[in-house]
């Protein structure tokens, strides 16, 4: 498993995780293989040229797991709300790290609650959250269930690579709304009934409303 390098300007925002009222600690990853033209994030995508002033690196998810629990009982009042964006969080080299981050997550009760941006669509998300990835094989005990729970503490995932022919009319949370980069992006939210995630966005808005 590679390290996990993130930037050192992660923050507490209220723009990025889709909720009306609430706030999140958002986290920048280093590492995406989309080079979206026109990203403003572009000296994210490569992991392997960074200022070692401007970095967090974290060797194990254990380690990065408690920076976050650290950081949101002391920034966030332990609201438990996390972002992570990047660069791309589901980028190879960061997905392994990232995935045992939250199962670890789960399994310590440490109640974070985390909300990924990727470019990936949400039928890649198919492979990428299969079982075999959250450390579960098809003769886990009670395997629908334990994949509920990993998967509850991943309650949105906005998809879609950054295309900037098509800008949204707005950017951020505006009178309930929450407006995505670009219209052709979505964020999906879980649905337990189903085990699989829905779309709350429609033309890159998402109305808030339904969320909370």
């Amino acid at each position: 498993m590679k390290p996990l390098i993130i930037a050192n300007r992660f923050q507490l925002s209220f723009i990025d995780y889709p909720s009306a009222n609430k706030s999140a600690l958002t986290y920048y990853v280093y590492g995406c293989g989309f080079h979206c033209p026109g990203c403003q994030n572009a000296k994210l995508q490569c992991r392997d040229h960074y200022d070692n002033d401007e970095v967090y690196i974290f060797e194990t998810p254990e380690n990065f797991l408690e920076f976050l629990v650290k950081n949101d009982q002391k920034s966030n009042r332990n609201q438990g709300l996390v972002v992570i964006q990047g660069g791309d969080p589901f980028f190879k080299d960061n997905r392994e790290f990232i995935l045992k981050t939250i199962t670890l997550s789960v399994e310590k009760s440490t109640g974070l609650r985390f909300c990924i941006y990727t470019g990936f669509t949400v039928e890649a998300l198919g492979v990428i959250l299969h079982p075999s990835n959250l450390g579960f094989t098809p003769e886990t005990e009670n395997l629908s269930n334990k994949m509920n729970e990993v998967l509850s503490h991943i309650p949105y995932i906005k998809c879609g690579e950054y295309d900037q022919t098509k800008p949204n009319v707005k950017n951020g949370k505006i009178e309930g709304k929450l407006y995505l980069a670009t219209t052709n992006q979505i964020i999906y939210k879980y649905n337990p009934e189903k085990l699989g995630y829905e779309p709350i966005s429609k033309a890159g808005i998402a109305d808030l409303a339904i969320v909370d």
